[in-house]
């Protein structure tokens, strides 16, 4: 598969300088690996993800049916990169997700982690036997959560041809059509501003993430996620908002959006709209306009639109 143009101009070496290290975050001994700068450049996104099909695809052709099947990506940031590469290798994309997250008949399975246990889930019905599965996430670290993956996909009697991961820390179809839809909407937004240009697409933790990379590749903008609080290295800007019971916070990089820049938040769901309206008091921090707030899904029962300030676009809108 051929790269884009814009990706000639980067090497992967170029991609890997862009990844940041944090020292003693989240807790004191652990060195974080950001790649989330590498979201903020179109071009480095766009050669990373090429890299990652060339991959796919030369693993696929070894396969007696030269294909695969489904993109599992691992929670949270395996999302980012799974929808898209899904898309590229016209597979299907199928989450594992930590336990309570996915609705339906589930497949479970618990494994260790260094103090206690976690369990992560996959729907029953979304990986058919002897289907061939590509399983992505962000970081290879110790292993545990890929292993549990394993497990779950053999449970479902599939085949993992491949594990693949953007950083390894050594020792240690109708979503295509869902898409274009998404980013025509986008572009007749951006097309009725003054600069006719979206600078940022802001995903929501953590189910924004499934679109957000995408989108912000075919608009030619950046990517950047507002995360739960504890979850972003560096210099942030937060805000707390009432849900139904308590309160949460929620996080952005303060660099990550400049003065004016353009901006659409993406997420899966729209309810009661707590999430997308901290979301925009955060960009305004920033001094941003939020332009677009756009959704796949709308409960308009909850009447969550009547609490956002921007404007508003769902693909699918139920009671």
């Amino acid at each position: 598969m051929a790269e884009s143009n814009n990706s000639q101009e980067f090497t992967i070496e170029k991609v890997k300088a862009l990844v940041s290290d944090y020292q003693d975050f989240p807790k004191e001994g652990i060195l974080f690996r950001d790649i989330f700068p590498i979201f903020l450049n179109p071009q480095a996104l766009d050669c990373l993800l090429n890299h990652m099909v060339k991959v796919s695809v030369e693993f696929a052709s070894k396969l007696a049916e030269k294909k695969i099947h489904a993109v599992v990506g691992l929670d949270a940031r395996g999302f980012l990169f799974g929808p898209t590469l899904a898309l590229k290798l016209n597979a299907k994309f199928v989450p594992i997700r930590k336990s309570g997250k996915l609705p339906g008949t589930l497949v479970n399975t618990t494994y260790e982690k260094e103090y206690g246990t976690d369990t992560v889930e996959i729907q029953s019905n979304s990986i058919l036997k002897d289907e061939n599965v590509l399983i992505v996430d962000d970081l290879l670290a110790t292993g545990g959560t890929c292993r549990a993956a394993e497990e779950l996909i053999a449970k479902l009697g599939a085949n993992v041809v491949l594990n693949l991961f953007v950083i390894e820390l050594s020792g240690l179809e109708a979503l295509d059509c869902l898409l274009n839809h998404m980013v025509k909407v986008s572009v007749e937004f951006a097309s009725k501003l003054a600069e006719k240009k979206i600078h940022a697409v802001v995903g929501l933790d953590a189910r924004g993430f499934l679109f957000g990379p995408t989108l912000a590749l075919k608009l030619n903008a950046k990517f950047v996620p507002i995360r739960k609080s504890g979850k972003l290295p560096g210099t942030l800007v937060n805000t707390t908002y009432e849900k139904e019971y308590g309160t949460d916070t929620v996080e952005i990089q303060s660099n990550s959006i400049l003065k004016d820049e353009n901006v659409l938040i993406v997420d899966d769901l729209l309810a009661t709209g707590g999430t997308c309206r901290a979301a925009e008091e955060l960009i305004a921090k920033l001094g941003a306009n939020v332009v677009l707030n756009l959704f796949v899904i709308e409960l308009s029962g909850l009447e969550g639109r009547s609490i956002l300030k921007s404007p508003i676009h769902s693909v699918i809108e139920y009671e």
